[in-house]
């Protein structure tokens, strides 16, 4: 019964491991994304022109030239017609990104928050019923 309780305790210290990797790297791409990718680029408003099932074209204006480039993101939000933030290059505007997806990368370290707090809970109900001393 010790061996198994012993399997029991190491299954969730191996997902609390995994957890901890889940939210490192995801606060790491995280910081990239919202911080690293915006850094030293400029934002202006986009109008959206066209919506597909997976894309959305949107054009805007960057030093009276106009610049139209497709995203493949799409989101229920999303109307013909409608301004958008997005970043651009201030060297190459034709590069750009829609500014509310970055954040959507938020998720992954969150999931890494969960699994660890599954996990700890489990660790937890692990100690009050096979380590602590019976009173």
């Amino acid at each position: 019964m010790f061996i198994e309780n012993e399997k029991f305790r190491n299954i969730f210290i191996g997902i609390m491991l995994f957890g901890l990797f889940v939210f490192i790297v995801g606060l790491a791409f995280s910081f990239k994304v919202i911080y690293w990718d915006v850094r030293g680029k400029e934002s202006t408003k986009a109008t959206i022109t066209s919506i597909n099932n997976n894309s959305t074209t949107c054009e805007y204006i960057v030093n009276g030239k106009k610049y139209a480039k497709k995203y493949f993101v799409n989101s229920s939000t999303y109307y013909v017609g409608k301004k958008i933030k997005i970043y651009y290059n201030p060297i190459r505007p034709q590069k750009s990104s829609i500014a509310l997806m970055r954040y959507f990368i938020l998720i992954v370290p969150f999931i890494g928050i969960l699994i660890l707090g599954i996990s700890g809970i489990g660790l937890i109900i692990y100690y009050m019923k096979y380590i602590r001393p019976k009173m």
